[in-house]
């Protein structure tokens, strides 16, 4: 059993969130968790650096915060930077990492692992440095997934449309846009990840800048349209897959998306998303386990 210091819980925020915390704690399980960083709490107090001393490895969940230098970004790499000067293990994990090189490099460089979850953040961690592997966000963990008879919304056959970041170009323009909305930012009995994918599933189509929107899009295995979000994350899960899917910038580029999106002859390469997607390529329980005996 190992004793670890958790950083980043976002447990409390939208369903995409969640759904990675389930995932991470349950690939976790069996080891100790002396203490909790909470996202947005953007200072080290002497609290958390009295449990970081007390743990063997500290562990970054990066998510969607280590962006622009943001002072929540700026704490997390703070934090794993205390860590290594304790000489405890660390771990930065399931992480955009969106900032101009270079960026903590000494850091990243000293990680025991680090893994991004998209291509761009790849890119950027490389520059650095570091050594990252690239995965799929937690969020996709079955455990999250279930085919359970469950309430859900009547979107057959629909455009849905998801939320946008307001901080983004495409705040205004989606609340010009007239189709039925389902956001993985709705605080609902109804808003859970696994609710969102259910009822996406029989969807025209699904416009989103959400990262959790987009792969909640692919894996109900729906056609999507997407919008820039506050980071590279949704440009870079797109190159990743190598697909040709533009991201929409304005609001015609939008409708002319959501007609090749919704062409017969374009299926294919939705259906492709959702292999990728789906593909199991993710920090589970079992590999989890294989780096914390590792490291």
């Amino acid at each position: 059993m190992k004793r670890i210091f958790l950083a980043n819980d976002t447990s409390s925020g939208h369903c995409g969130s969640k759904a990675v915390m389930n995932s991470i704690y349950n690939s976790l399980s069996g080891h100790y968790i002396v203490g909790k960083h909470y996202v947005h709490v953007d200072t080290m107090a002497d609290k958390t650096k009295e449990l970081i001393d007390k743990s063997e490895i500290v562990i970054v969940n990066g998510e969607g915060t280590i962006h622009h230098r943001n002072r929540a970004g700026t704490t997390l790499m703070e934090i794993l930077k205390y860590g290594q000067e304790q000489n405890k293990k660390t771990m930065l994990i399931n992480t955009v990492f969106d900032n101009p090189t270079p960026y903590y490099n000494e850091v990243l460089q000293k990680l025991d692992y680090l893994s991004v979850r998209e291509q761009l953040s790849y890119e950027n961690a490389i520059k650095c440095g570091a050594n990252p592997e690239i995965l799929l966000d937690s969020c996709v963990d079955p455990i999250n997934i279930s085919n359970a008879s469950t309430l859900i919304p009547d979107f057959r056959n629909k455009i849905v449309l998801g939320g946008a970041h307001p901080a983004v170009m495409c705040y205004n323009i989606f609340k010009t846009l007239d189709f039925p909305e389902l956001s993985c930012q709705m605080r609902s009995p109804l808003s859970s990840f696994n609710t969102i994918i259910q009822s996406l599933k029989k969807a025209q189509l699904y416009i989103t800048d959400q990262h959790h929107g987009l792969y909640a899009a692919g894996i109900a295995g729906i056609p999507f349209v997407v919008a820039p979000s506050n980071s590279h994350k949704i440009e870079g899960l797109i190159k990743w897959s190598g697909l040709p899917i533009k991201i929409c910038n304005t609001r015609d580029e939008i409708m002319k998306q959501i007609r090749f999106a919704t062409d017969i002859k374009n299926k294919h390469i939705y259906d492709d998303f959702h292999k990728f997607i789906t593909s199991g390529n993710f920090l589970n329980k079992e590999k989890m386990e294989k780096i914390l005996n590792e490291i």
